[in-house]
């Protein structure tokens, strides 16, 4: 344990954290009144020795999960383990209804403590359904987002206790999250089996990056980026005066290329100049 206890120290170094050594000999000594079984007494005791700040506390428990789904897989891989639980649910997402998987997640989201056990069925479940409309992208975050739209789950406004009238199709927020957390994991899972290989681990800001779920903020977060990338396009066409290329976005080569950046269209195509 004490060298994966090391590498999580590393990694929590790269995003930002400052781990001494005296953190660390306090989180050794308080680990030893905890068992690695208690995910939920593993974790506080982590906090409590290495989080300084509220914000120290969000970045680890974003690489906590990461780091240790990452061991786990890497273990799985080197000794050629499967899971059987994964495919028994791929069967049973086939002969499901999709009408009735979307209550079932619905009631699951909306009940006050779901297990993680449900939620990681239901997100396997929601996986093999949607595979089997063969609508599989092959970028993970793009497809967490399009199992979200098939399935039409949406999160409840921030306002929804001022509404008269609240949608009643709408799920809490935060179960909203947890269930697209479960999603990508087992997405996450699925491709390192198919490929016996883990990924390159993603920044932290990308693993917490998330796209809007319908509150009205977040949809005026959109606008006003949308508004940045026009202006962004407007001023780029003077730049690109007298360039090998043109100031028209090549739409098709943009989206494309976008695929690498999960779907954001970051690094802009340009249609060649014609002579």
């Amino acid at each position: 344990m004490a060298p994966r206890l090391l590498e999580l120290a590393d990694e929590l170094r790269a995003e930002g954290m400052a781990v001494g050594t005296s953190e660390l000999l306090d989180c050794f000594r308080a680990l030893e009144a905890v068992s690695w079984t208690d995910r939920t007494g593993f974790l506080e005791a982590l906090s409590a020795t290495l989080a300084k700040s509220q914000e120290d506390r969000r970045v680890l428990e974003l690489v906590f999960d990461r780091f240790f789904f990452r061991a786990t897989e890497r273990e799985a891989v080197e000794h050629g383990v499967r899971e059987e639980d994964a495919r028994a649910a791929s069967d049973a997402g086939e002969r499901m209804d999709l009408d009735e998987l979307r209550e079932a997640i619905r009631s699951a989201l909306a009940s006050p403590d779901p297990s993680d056990g449900e939620m990681r069925d239901l997100a396997r479940l929601a996986i093999a359904a949607f595979g089997r409309q063969g609508e599989g992208s092959g970028v993970i975050g793009v497809d967490v987002q399009r199992i979200r739209r098939t399935l039409g789950l949406k999160g409840e406004s921030q306002q929804v206790a001022e509404q008269a009238d609240p949608d009643p199709e709408a799920v809490p927020r935060e179960a909203l999250r947890e269930f697209e957390r479960h999603v990508r994991r087992e997405l996450e899972r699925a491709l390192i089996e198919r490929t016996r290989s883990l990924p390159p681990a993603r920044p932290l800001n990308e693993l917490d990056r998330a796209l809007p779920t319908g509150a009205a903020q977040d949809l005026a977060d959109v606008h006003r980026v949308v508004a940045q990338l026009r202006r962004r396009l407007a001023t780029q066409g003077r730049q690109s005066r007298g360039r090998s290329r043109t100031s028209v976005v090549d739409v098709r080569a943009t989206m494309r290329q976008s695929l690498s950046t999960g779907g954001v269209p970051v690094d802009l195509r340009y249609r060649p100049k014609r002579p």
